[in-house]
C-alpha cells in the first residue's frame, strides 16, 4: 500500500502528543518484559493457541472518531481449562517494568468457562495490554499489542453555484489522515480516493441543485474505521446555524457558536436589540467571525437584551442569514435583604416549547452540601423567581440555561451572572408596605401607624400637621406598629411616613405619605377628608366605602348610622330630633386595595372624633294673659339644652320691670313693685343664657300683655 506522507507526519504528533505509544528503536523495558523468561519471575507461557489474549468478547484493533473519543476494549484470557489461582490485568504499562508488583493492575474476573475476562477505555494510540497468570508458586505473563484508530471527520470545501459543475476539495488539513475518503453525490453516485495527496479537489459533472446532499467520509486503520461524515447541501444558500448564544458582564459581551460554517471562511455578524416583539433593527457588529464561534463587546449596554444573526453569503455571491437567536437577562428588585424577586425575559427568537434551568448557587457563606440549586424551567410564563429568605451572611448567584428546538437543531441561551448580595443593598430598597394609620377604637386622642409587614425591621416615623408641614421624625419602633400619643386630634389631618432598616442593617428610602381622615362639620353638615393610599403602593383599590357612626349614651359606644360613598352628609335630622345637647360622630373608612408584591386584602381605619353641639332651643309664646284663671297668667319661655337663662322685661320707655336668672321664674304682668298691674300692651324682651354644650347665645323679642 502507498503511504500517505500527510498521515504518517499526523500520526507521529498524535503519538507523542496525545497517547504516548512505545515506539523506540531501542528495546524498551517493556518489550524486554514481554519478549522471555526475566528476572521478576515471570514466565512467558509457550504455547500462544493454548494460552493467550483472544477479542471474542471486542475489537483488539478498536476505533474512535468526533462522536466516540473513546472506545472500550474488550478482551479474555482464555485458560484452555487450566485452572489458575489468579489472574491480573495490566492495563497501562509503566515505563519499567523490572518490578511488576510495583504497577496498578486489575484483579481479572472468570467466566462460566474459567476465562478471565477484562475491559478498559482508551482513547486513539498504540497500546499493550498484559495478562499475569498465578498457579502456586509458578508466575506466568501473556502481552498482547494493539491499536486504537482515531478517524476525524474530514474538513472538506465545498462549491455548487447554480450553472457550475459541483466540486469537492479536501485541503492539507491536521484533521485529514485518512486512508482512504469516499465522496457521495447527491445523484447517488460514488467516488474513492485511496491514500491522496492533498490538498486535492474533485469534480462530478451534474446538476448541483438535483435532490440531496453531498457528504465526505473518511476511513483509517487499514480502512477497519469510518469517521463522521461531512455533510453538504448542495444549494447557492447554505446560512450558518447559531446553536450557542452566551451573555457575560451584564449583556455587555457575547459569545456566539454556529455550525455549517466553512472553514476558514469570515462571516458577518448582525444585531438588533430585542424589544420583545420581533421587530428587529440590524446593525453589523462584526466580519470576522470564523470557525464556528465568535466573541463580541464594546456594542452592548448593560442590561439590554440584543438578538443576533450571521450573514452566510457563499461562494457564489448570494447572502443568506442563520437562524435568529436573542439573550436572555435577569434582574433583581429587592426589597428588603431577605426578599427580592428575580425576573427574566423571554427571548422573542424563541416561539416554541423550551426546556432550561435557573440555577441559584451561594457562592459565599454556604455551610451544607445544597450551595447549588437547579430550578427547573418548563413554561415560558413562568419567569419569576421569589426570594423570602436570603441570608445576609450569604452571597447569591443565578444564571439561566435556556434551551429550544428549531427544524435546522438545538439552541442553547445562557445568561449573564446576576451576583445579589443582601448586605450591600445593591438595588434601592424602596418601601412598599401599607400603612394604617387612624385613630384606635377606644382612645380617641392615639392615632395608630401599623406597617402591613411581618418581617424583622427596625422603623423610624416621621409626621407633619396642620402646625408643621415638614416632615419631623416623631419615634422609632422594633416592630411594625407605633402609637401617636403627642397631638391635637380635632386640629386637622396627621400624615405620615417611614423608615425601615432590615436585618441586615441596610435602610431604606423614606416611604410615601399616609394620611388620617380628619372629620370635621358646620351647621346641619359633617364632612371629611377621602381615604387613600400612594399610587406607588397601591396599583389597584375598590371604592371607598365611608360609614358614618353616631355615639350612643345608652349603648356607651358608637353605632353605624349612614353608609356613603361620598365625603361630606347631611344631618338635620339627627340635629332635629336629638335629646342630647352634642353628638359624636367618626368615620370608619373601608376598602379593598392590591398592589406591587401582595395580594388583595380588606383594610379599615377610623377618623378622629367629631362633637357637634346641638343649638339650644328657646321657645317664647306670643302673649299671655295674667288674669289668675291658672292659664297663660306667666310669662315664661320654653327652654331646652339650656343651662344657664337671664329674663329681662323692659318698660315702653326702656326701663327694666323684670329681671330674673331664675329659669323656673317668669313675668307675672306688674310693674317693677312686683305689685301694680302693668298696662295692656306690647313689651320689650331678652334672653341671655349659656347653652348645656357651653355656648353663650342673646335673644330678643316682644311680648303681648293682655286682661
Amino acid at each position: 500500500m502507498k503511504i500517505n506522507k500527510n498521515i504518517y507526519f499526523v500520526r507521529i504528533i498524535l503519538g507523542f502528543v496525545i497517547i504516548l505509544p512505545f515506539m523506540v528503536n531501542a528495546q524498551t523495558p517493556l518489550e524486554t518484559f514481554c519478549a522471555g523468561n526475566d528476572v521478576s519471575g515471570y514466565k512467558k507461557l509457550p504455547n500462544f493457541t493454548q494460552f493467550g489474549i483472544s477479542s471474542d468478547i471486542g475489537p483488539i484493533n478498536a476505533c474512535t472518531n468526533d462522536s466516540k473519543l473513546s472506545t472500550d476494549v474488550n478482551v479474555k484470557f482464555l485458560t484452555k481449562g487450566t485452572v489458575f489461582d489468579k489472574v491480573e490485568w495490566i492495563y497501562e504499562p509503566a515505563a519499567s517494568l523490572t518490578d511488576p508488583s510495583s504497577i496498578a493492575k486489575d484483579l481479572a474476573t472468570p467466566d462460566i468457562n474459567k476465562d478471565y475476562i477484562g475491559k478498559h477505555p482508551y482513547s486513539a494510540g498504540n497500546y499493550t495490554i498484559i495478562a499475569l497468570a498465578y498457579k502456586g508458586t509458578e508466575k506466568y505473563k501473556v502481552c498482547r499489542t494493539f491499536t486504537v484508530n482515531y478517524s476525524p471527520t474530514p474538513k472538506v470545501n465545498f462549491k455548487g453555484c447554480p450553472g457550475e459543475i459541483p466540486s469537492v476539495t479536501i485541503p492539507l488539513d491536521p484533521k485529514n489522515v485518512a486512508e482512504e475518503y469516499i465522496i457521495s453525490w447527491s445523484d447517488g453516485k460514488k467516488q474513492t480516493l485511496t491514500n491522496p495527496t492533498l490538498p486535492i479537489t474533485v469534480t462530478h459533472p451534474y446538476d448541483p441543485l438535483a435532490k440531496g446532499n453531498i457528504s465526505v467520509e473518511g476511513w483509517v486503520g487499514g480502512l477497519s474505521c469510518p469517521s463522521q461524515r461531512n455533510i453538504f447541501s448542495p444549494q447557492a444558500n447554505n446560512p450558518v446555524f447559531i446553536n450557542r448564544l452566551e451573555t457575560k458582564n451584564s449583556g455587555t459581551e457575547a459569545d456566539i457558536a454556529f455550525t455549517n460554517f466553512i472553514t476558514d471562511r469570515a462571516y458577518v455578524v448582525e444585531m438588533s436589540e430585542d424589544d420583545g416583539l420581533g421587530a428587529y433593527k440590524w446593525i453589523e457588529v462584526a466580519k470576522d467571525a470564523k470557525n464556528g464561534s465568535i466573541s463580541l463587546s464594546g456594542n452592548m449596554k448593560s442590561g439590554k437584551n440584543y438578538c443576533f444573526r450571521i450573514n452566510s453569503k457563499d461562494d457564489c455571491g448570494n447572502n443568506s442569514y442563520s437562524n435568529t437567536v436573542c439573550s436572555i437577562s435577569l434582574y433583581a428588585a429587592q426589597k428588603s435583604s431577605s426578599e427580592a424577586t428575580i425576573t427574566w425575559n423571554n427571548p422573542s427568537s424563541s416561539t416554541g416549547s423550551f426546556q432550561g434551568s435557573l440555577n441559584r448557587e451561594v457562592i459565599e457563606g454556604c455551610s451544607n452540601s445544597n450551595c447549588i440549586t437547579p430550578i427547573p424551567l418548563r413554561t415560558k410564563p413562568t419567569n419569576t423567581l421569589d426570594e423570602t429568605k436570603l441570608e445576609c451572611d450569604q452571597k447569591y448567584k443565578y444564571q439561566i440555561n435556556y434551551q429550544y428546538s428549531e427544524p435546522n437543531g438545538k439552541v442553547i441561551i445562557v445568561s449573564p451572572e446576576l451576583i445579589l448580595d443582601p448586605r450591600t443593598a445593591v438595588i434601592t430598597l424602596k418601601p412598599s408596605d401599607v400603612v394604617n394609620v387612624g385613630f384606635m377604637v377606644n382612645d380617641e386622642e392615639t392615632i395608630q401607624l401599623f406597617v402591613e409587614n411581618t418581617d424583622s425591621r427596625n422603623y423610624t416615623f416621621f409626621r407633619s400637621d396642620v402646625t408643621n408641614s415638614d416632615f419631623v421624625k416623631i419615634g422609632t419602633s422594633g416592630t411594625n406598629n407605633f402609637d401617636d400619643i403627642d397631638l391635637i386630634p380635632n386640629s386637622g389631618s396627621y400624615c405620615y411616613k417611614y423608615q425601615y432598616t432590615d436585618a441586615c442593617d441596610v435602610t431604606s428610602e423614606i416611604s410615601p405619605e399616609f394620611c388620617t381622615v380628619y372629620l370635621d362639620g358646620d351647621g346641619n353638615r359633617i364632612y371629611w377628608s377621602p381615604y387613600s393610599f400612594p399610587k406607588e403602593v397601591v396599583t389597584n383599590s375598590s371604592p371607598v366605602e365611608y360609614f358614618v357612626e353616631v355615639y350612643d349614651s345608652n349603648l356607651g359606644s358608637f353605632v353605624a348610622y349612614k353608609r356613603t360613598d361620598e365625603t361630606a352628609l347631611n344631618i338635620s335630622d339627627l340635629i332635629k330630633n336629638s335629646n342630647e345637647s352634642s353628638i359624636k360622630f367618626r368615620i370608619q373608612a373601608r376598602q379593598y386595595i392590591s398592589g406591587d408584591g401582595f395580594n388583595t386584602f380588606f383594610i379599615s381605619t377610623y377618623s378622629n372624633v367629631f362633637v357637634l353641639n346641638v343649638p339650644p332651643a328657646v321657645f317664647t309664646p306670643t302673649a299671655f294673659t295674667p288674669n289668675f284663671d291658672s292659664e297663660n297668667d306667666i310669662f315664661t319661655p320654653h327652654l331646652r339644652f339650656v343651662s344657664e337663662i337671664q329674663l329681662i322685661v323692659y318698660d315702653r320707655w326702656g326701663g327694666i320691670l323684670f329681671e330674673s336668672d331664675d329659669i323656673t321664674k317668669g313675668w307675672d304682668g306688674t310693674e317693677s313693685d312686683h305689685i301694680t298691674p302693668a298696662p295692656v300692651g306690647n313689651y320689650a324682651y331678652q334672653l341671655k343664657g349659656v347653652s348645656e354644650a357651653g355656648e353663650s347665645f342673646n335673644m330678643k323679642g316682644t311680648i303681648m300683655l293682655i286682661r
